[in-house]
């Protein structure tokens, strides 16, 4: 829930988002699918990049309103980025609805058409206030360098 103004960071967060997920529209419209996708993953990189400047985890004692707020936003991003992703990476979608304690529904079939020309601030909507959210946890595993040598070694092919 919002519970304190949004901060010059949080709107323009929610105005990156969006200006992102127009082009997200357009390119996958004209299906540039290659383009689609880094524009999605470039919604996601504004996402994280949100949270790590705005450090919620730092402020919950100290700012419980304030953190609050963070979390919000971040929160109605991650179901945003859950109906983007979704075409690509669909596990990824299912561990958000999960994580989000959501049902997936017809309406998330719309979700996209429902936000397109909107103020951002619609995107303050996607998750009700208090709706409980299950435990998180890390939706991608790490990727250990000793990992990444072997699957060099397995898949570069013959030089």
């Amino acid at each position: 829930e919002i519970k304190s103004e949004l901060l010059d960071i949080d709107t323009k967060f929610l105005n990156d988002i969006f200006e992102k997920l127009e082009a997200y529209f357009v390119s996958m419209e004209q299906v540039r699918i290659r383009e689609s996708l880094k524009l999605a993953m470039s919604i996601s990189s504004v996402c994280n990049g949100y949270f790590q400047e705005t450090e919620p985890f730092k402020i919950f004692k100290t700012n419980y309103e304030r953190c609050s707020t963070i979390l919000n936003l971040t929160l109605n991003a991650m179901r945003l980025l859950s109906a983007i992703l979704e075409p690509f990476i669909p596990s990824f979608s299912a561990k958000i609805y999960e994580q989000l304690n959501l049902q997936r529904t017809q309406k998330d079939e719309v979700l996209l058409s429902l936000l397109r020309g909107k103020p951002s601030t619609s995107l303050l909507s996607l998750v009700p206030a208090g709706h409980p959210i299950n435990q998180s946890a890390p939706i991608f595993k790490t990727i250990s360098e000793e990992d990444c040598q072997k699957w060099r070694e397995q898949f570069s092919g013959k030089q």
